[in-house]
């Protein structure tokens, strides 16, 4: 946020130095006491408007960046049919559909910018609202049994396959996977 605050005043000193440069105070000094602005930043202003015409900053040196906003919005859109595909398979959509060719790290970096992260879901299980309402109810009936007579055993599982789909988000804490009780898995 304090980079946004930085670039609004520097629009309104400016709009005020301009302002009083055009109504005819030539004087870097004189503008600096009746703005409020800093000596130093008048008089880089004025310079500027002596030399170029104008105050407005040169072009930065770099390359441009090959998405615009019509790449990001087509981003956004197949992220939201799909959140579950990868960056890779984002930068052939994006050859194939918008004949844009990137790579999959200038995908994951535009992702980054438009606020997206790549994130594990939490897993959950695949209980519905019945079979846990099942279960509770199995609870209160059986309350009162004699449970003397009872063994209680306990069991381990490991999982051998592990399925780590990773999903973009931009509430990655808010993500979910329903995951299937019955999996490939060893019991112990």
């Amino acid at each position: 946020m304090p980079e946004q605050r930085d670039l609004t005043s520097m629009k309104t000193s400016r709009s005020a130095i301009l302002y009083h440069r055009n109504n005819g105070e030539l004087s870097p000094e004189t503008i600096a006491r009746m703005t409020k602005i800093p000596l130093r930043t008048s008089k880089y202003n004025i310079v500027k408007i002596k030399e170029q015409g104008t105050m407005e900053d040169r072009s930065r040196s770099g390359r441009p960046r090959k998405m615009i906003t019509n790449d990001n919005q087509a981003l956004g859109q197949w992220i939201r049919r799909n959140n579950e595909i990868t960056s890779q398979q984002l930068a052939e959509k994006l050859l194939r559909d918008r004949d844009l060719n990137v790579s999959r790290w200038t995908v994951r970096r535009q992702l980054q910018r438009l606020g997206y992260k790549s994130t594990l879901p939490h897993g959950t299980s695949m209980s519905t609202s019945e079979q846990k309402d099942a279960r509770v109810q199995w609870a209160i009936e059986h309350q009162n049994d004699d449970w003397s007579r009872t063994i209680f055993t306990d069991k381990t599982c490991y999982q051998l396959f592990r399925n780590t789909v990773r999903r973009w988000s931009r509430n990655p804490k808010s993500e979910v996977k329903r995951v299937p009780k019955n999996r490939q898995k060893i019991m112990v």
